[in-house]
Parts: structure tokens; C-alpha cells; sequence
């Protein structure tokens, strides 16, 4: 089988046409080459051509079924295509195959959480926590998984967890003080809120859930500026009506 990771490289660099050239030139001379397939779903599946893409890679998962890697990437292609169920069973292919396997129990873990599956998602994404400690987005995924079961609490030390392990992750400050919303624990909340509004000053939601975090604490000054900064971030918000209302009952 000839060694194609060029073509791959030549691929992420842009060269979507050079790549798919020289794959079909590669599988002229070589039609039972694998690799060749596997790239060639790639390359095709970065044009957005799921149905050509979808071939090619499963032409490769078939003749090269112990290849993880393979399962995993056609598992992508087919969540890019719409196809979760069937991308699910291709990633638990690829665990069975290589139980340390991070991006594919990673990928589940999304899946599940998409679908719901919160007890699933948790084990998928533990399963690649293990497999790989450093994950750090691993661990925010885990904190959102949490976070969509209502459990506030473990939510917030996944969270924290997340956020001291890569402080880039600054997503985390406005889902932690979101956390403390759910639980009524306004002093909390207000802190973090803050937080979030100094990490990502675009994110509009942070300033309309700190307006009314102020307004539970009676701090109605605070209140109106959070409000008004909301306004800025968002002029064209399909909520703007009721947030000028409550500026109007804060001033008056």
C-alpha cells in the first residue's frame, strides 16, 4: 500500500483539487488502495460532497475493517451528513477496536448530549477523559452535559475544573454564572456574570442575564447599565420591548 499522508497535507493547505488529482491517480494504480479511499473521503467530504465522500470512506471502512481511525472519520462524514445513528455506530466501532480511542468517545459524548442521552454522554465523555487527561474541551463538555441535566452543582466543579485546567476556555464564566441563576444564588452569579462580560465582551447574553441578577439583588442602578450595555451588544434583539419596559419600572 503506498504511504499517501502527503495527499493529506495537501489537503489541509487548501489544495482540495491537487489532492483529489493525485488520489485518483493512486487509485488508478492501485484501485484496491485503502489509504487512497480514506484520503479521497476527506478531501471530498471538506467540498461538502457527503454523498461521493460517503463512498469513498466506506469503501475503505470495508476494506480495511480494524482500522479505527477509518471508522472514526467516516462516523464524522456521517454526522456532517445528518446521519447521528449511523455515525454512533461507526464510533463505537472504532472503541471496540481501540478502547483509548479519545475523539471517538469525545464524538459520542457530543452525540448523546445531542439526542439527550445524558447518562451516555457522561460515560463518553469520562471514557475520553481517561484516555487522554489533558483534554481540557473534554472536560467543558462535561460541565455541558451536566449542565443540561440540571445538575448545577456538579456542573459548576466540571466547570471549574475546565477553566483552571485551560484558562481559554472563557465560555465557562457565563455557563457557571448560569448555573447559579438556575439555583437562585444571585451574589454568585453577579460575580461570574462579571467575569464573563470582561472574557467575551460580545457575548450579549452575559449582560441580560446580569440585569436581572441585579435586579434580584435590588440593584437597580447596576440593573439599568447591564440592561442598556445588552441593548448596545444587541440593538436588534426580538426582545427589545420588554428590556427597555424594564428599564422604564428601574428609573421610575
Amino acid at each position: 500500500v503506498v504511504c499517501l499522508g502527503k495527499e493529506g497535507d495537501v489537503a489541509a493547505q487548501g489544495d482540495l483539487a491537487g489532492a483529489e488529482s493525485n488520489l485518483g491517480l493512486a487509485l488508478r494504480n492501485e484501485p484496491s488502495n485503502h489509504e487512497a479511499l480514506y484520503y479521497l473521503g476527506l478531501v471530498r467530504a471538506k467540498r461538502s460532497e457527503y454523498t461521493q465522500a460517503l463512498d469513498s470512506m466506506k469503501t475503505a471502512v470495508d476494506r480495511a475493517p480494524k482500522r479505527p481511525d477509518y471508522k472514526y472519520a467516516y462516523g464524522v462524514i456521517l454526522r456532517d451528513a445528518k446521519r447521528l445513528p449511523d455515525a454512533i455506530e461507526q464510533w463505537k466501532a472504532a472503541v471496540e477496536l481501540e478502547p483509548t480511542y479519545a475523539d471517538a468517545h469525545e464524538a459520542l459524548g457530543h452525540a448523546h448530549l445531542e439526542r439527550g442521552e445524558f447518562d451516555e454522554a457522561i460515560a463518553s465523555f469520562e471514557s475520553a477523559l481517561k484516555a487522554d487527561p489533558q483534554r481540557t474541551r473534554g472536560m467543558g463538555a462535561m460541565g455541558d452535559v451536566l449542565f443540561n441535566a440540571a445538575r448545577w452543582d456538579d456542573a459548576v466543579r466540571r466547570y471549574q475544573a475546565a477553566l483552571k485546567a485551560d484558562p481559554k476556555l472563557t465560555y465557562v464564566y457565563y455557563k457557571v454564572a448560569r448555573a447559579f441563576t438556575e439555583q437562585a444564588q444571585y451574589a454568585k452569579a453577579i460575580d461570574w456574570y462579571k467575569k464573563a462580560t470582561t472574557a467575551e465582551p460580545d457575548n450579549a447574553q452575559s449582560f441580560y442575564y446580569l440585569g436581572f441578577a441585579y435586579k434580584e439583588r435590588n440593584k437597580r442602578k447596576d440593573a439599568i447599565t447591564a440592561f442598556k450595555e445588552y441593548l448596545v451588544k444587541k440593538p436588534d434583539a426580538a426582545d427589545k420591548k420588554d428590556i427597555e419596559d424594564e428599564i422604564y419600572d428601574l428609573e421610575h
